[in-house]
């Protein structure tokens, strides 16, 4: 009699391990599936505007607005005339069906932020103002370039490709925030799309089961009554 293996277990595991090339994670009502790959301040900034961290460490503008925990760290006090710009990993930002970003910012306080992307060189735009956030029901303890910790109420905004010129499907790599309100606190701009994994990710995934296949049907031969040398 030879042992019969399942590889429906090990085979799932792989699949999802291996298609989850990009994190997720839920704040409140959104769940986030892409990040900024880099970020960088272009104009404005000044005095007051400085890092904002759940700990008390130093963040700077790349490292506060890219990767996952979204909302642990941001900027706040930003200025009328901040410039920031946000770039995507290619493939990872499209035009959806609904909202496909949202901008999180800690408290409402004023927020008032021209949005534009890349895609037809920043020539579209829109502006959300403190009616577009919603509380998301979530707060962190921030400190402010060293001091505090202070509460903040986490507060979101969606926005729609389609508005900015965007046609459906269509990528985007880059996003610009321009702060036109006199204290913006931006914590993160993400996308909630759920970008499709690549022909080379998906070769990755099936080149594992392969070689997890190939392991297993090796390891229950040897296993087997009889096979014993």
């Amino acid at each position: 009699m030879r042992y019969q293996t399942s590889y429906s277990v090990p085979i799932v595991a792989v699949i999802l391990s291996a298609a989850n090339v990009f994190g997720a994670e839920t704040i409140g009502p959104y769940t986030v599936n892409q990040t900024p790959i880099a970020a960088s301040l272009t104009s404005g900034g000044g005095g007051s505007f400085n890092w904002l961290n759940v700990a008390n460490v130093p963040v700077s503008i790349n490292e506060a607005f890219t990767g996952f925990s979204v909302i642990a760290d941001g900027y706040a006090n930003a200025p009328a005339g901040t410039t920031i710009i946000l770039t995507f990993a290619p493939g990872s930002l499209y035009n959806g069906s609904g909202p496909d970003l949202v901008l999180f910012d800690a408290d409402n306080d004023g927020n008032n932020y021209r949005v534009a992307t890349s895609y037809n060189n920043f020539a579209s735009e829109i502006l959300l103002t403190p009616v577009n956030f919603i509380d998301t029901g979530v707060d962190r303890s921030f400190f402010y370039g060293g001091t505090g910790p202070t509460n903040y109420n986490i507060t979101a905004s969606e926005i729609d490709l389609s508005l900015l010129g965007v046609p459906t499907g269509a990528l985007v790599e880059q996003v610009r925030l321009f702060c036109e309100g006199a204290s913006n606190d931006p914590l993160a701009l993400a996308a909630v799309q759920a970008a499709a994994p690549t022909v080379s990710e998906w070769g990755m995934v099936i080149l594992s089961i392969t070689i997890l296949i190939a392991g297993t049907s090796l390891l229950s031969r040897g296993s087997a009554p009889g096979n014993a040398r």
